[in-house]
């Protein structure tokens, strides 16, 4: 919740190279790691993804690999 540090909980499928404990930052501003969320028009060309959502919150529902 935003109050208590900024943290929430949400449950999604983990990338491959994500482990148990991890953070994960979504968002425009999230760094290009493993398993962070990020919208297409922040990563560079040849970037390999693993979930598109066509709308946010739809869990994959236009590419899931």
């Amino acid at each position: 919740n935003a109050i208590h540090f900024k943290k929430d909980t949400f449950h999604f499928v983990a990338a491959e190279g994500v482990s148990t404990g991890q953070y994960v930052y979504m968002g425009k501003k999230a760094q290009l790691a493993v398993g962070n969320v990020l919208p297409l028009s922040e990563l560079p060309e040849g970037t390999i993804i693993c979930n598109v959502e066509e709308k946010a919150g739809d869990r994959g529902s236009f590419a899931r690999a």
